[in-house]
């Protein structure tokens, strides 16, 4: 899956807001994503297992952010400047750290955007289900899956950094699976 994000500064004391018009704003991270984390479901870049569930390869997912352009109807303006959310490597905070202190993975990575998102945002736990949460900001989106969502950080030529809503862990995966 792709969950998108980009780079919109906007005031707030609270750290999601509901901007309105599909979009959430994080004010810890001054990211602003889609709220709804399947948006990417149906369109040409959707090859996974049907062409209407969301499921990309890492490059179509890459492909798909880079050419989105998302009509924001309480502003009247339309954004283009998308990008798959980073990971951060090395993590400190997760629970595996491998080659060395290299690269991190496992549970409880908050330094990477969908790690934030998933345990200090929406109130998820590691190796639990994000669905399971009983955070109020979990309403802020729509079409949440319990899945992996993709990041922009590549490990290496054959595999990219994922973040699994389903269980709270965070992998390299390969990036030609979708």
């Amino acid at each position: 899956f792709a969950f998108m994000a980009f780079m919109f500064p906007v005031c707030a004391d609270a750290a999601l807001v509901d901007r309105g018009g599909g979009l959430v704003y994080d004010a810890d991270r001054n990211i602003t994503w889609l709220a709804n984390a399947n948006y990417g479901a149906g369109s040409p870049q959707d090859d996974g297992f049907s062409t209407t569930d969301g499921f990309m390869t890492w490059q179509s997912a890459v492909t798909w952010a880079a050419n989105l352009s998302y009509f924001d109807t309480v502003r009247a303006t339309t954004y283009t400047d998308w990008r798959l959310p980073t990971t951060s490597q090395p993590d400190p905070a997760c629970s595996q750290q491998e080659g060395g202190g290299a690269f991190s993975a496992g549970a409880n990575c908050t330094g990477s955007e969908l790690g934030h998102m998933f345990y200090e945002e929406l109130g998820g736990t590691a190796f639990g289900s994000i669905t399971g949460s009983s955070d109020p900001d979990l309403a802020l989106f729509s079409n949440l899956i319990g899945d992996g969502y993709w990041s922009d950080t590549s490990f290496d030529a054959t595999f990219a950094w994922v973040f699994n809503y389903g269980y709270g862990l965070q992998a390299a995966d390969n990036k030609g699976l979708g």
